[in-house]
């Protein structure tokens, strides 16, 4: 997993995108404090990051307008913009993650199982037992 330091962060290309939006850069600072102080799992603090910095291109990109349909239109093309800290933002037709990689469970006679994979360029394959 990748990890921001302080100087990624400050180099970040969201930061540049959402810098007038926002008014300056530290906002990413202080983001990135608030979350790795406050979420009890660190499992959710690249997605969450990714997400705030996303929105906040987005309605840079928007024109500042916070509208949720202005937001939605361009959304698409901010997540091209502004890359994720563990990967590529960009969006399929469906509004997914277009390169992400899927594992998909269940519960099994009281135990998680992992029961397939999804990979962008192989698709769906089952989970050897």
């Amino acid at each position: 997993m990748r990890r921001l330091t302080a100087s990624h962060r400050s180099r970040h290309p969201a930061v540049r995108e959402t810098e007038g939006f926002w008014g300056s850069a530290r906002i990413h600072g202080r983001l990135w404090t608030y979350l790795t102080t406050n979420l009890s799992s660190a499992v959710y603090i690249y997605s969450t990051y990714d997400t705030v910095i996303l929105m906040a291109a987005a309605i840079g990109l928007a024109g500042g307008d916070d509208d949720a349909g202005a937001v939605a239109a361009v959304l698409p093309a901010a997540a091209t913009r502004v890359p994720g800290t563990l990967g590529s933002l960009a969006l399929n037709p469906n509004g997914d993650l277009d390169r992400a990689e899927y594992d998909i469970w269940h519960i099994l006679d009281g135990a998680w199982s992992k029961s397939a994979s999804y990979n962008p360029d192989t698709g769906l394959a089952a989970a050897t037992p």
